[in-house]
């Protein structure tokens, strides 16, 4: 490992501990957590990308350490193990936030048998199907 991959681990790191605080703290409501969870998704997409370009305006102590060789293999690894364990630890949102989405606005113009097929999918317990019940 090198002086630079340091500084990236350093960085996402700190970027981590941070989602994590912003997870803690009791009587939250659903749907801000699962916004915090979307967002960190989409932020590690984001750096991803730049990193890809060469681009690590995101991380300042690999922007202080860079040498100007490439270092995206490895950085882009680690995020997209990152983003796997996120997928995987965090998979139940996706249903909190189609339900929530939907029972806040069951109307909103889209095809809701996307969504019904979605929330079905995920109500299937042990080969059973268990229905929504109004």
């Amino acid at each position: 490992m090198c002086l630079p991959d340091l500084a990236f681990l350093t960085d996402l790191t700190a970027k981590l501990d941070d989602f994590k605080t912003e997870l803690q703290g009791g009587n939250k409501p659903v749907i801000k957590t699962t916004d915090t969870v979307d967002s960190f998704n989409g932020k590690l997409k984001l750096w991803k990308t730049s990193l890809m370009k060469g681009v690590v305006t995101n991380f300042l102590n690999v922007q202080s350490r860079a040498d100007g060789t490439s270092v995206a293999s490895f950085h882009t690894v680690c995020i997209d193990k990152l983003l796997e364990e996120l997928q995987r630890r965090f998979r139940n949102f996706d249903f909190s936030q189609l339900s929530v989405s939907f029972n806040t606005n069951p109307l909103q113009g889209k095809d809701i048998s996307r969504s019904a097929e979605r929330m079905s999918s995920v109500l299937m317990l042990h080969g059973e199907r268990h229905e929504i019940i109004n």
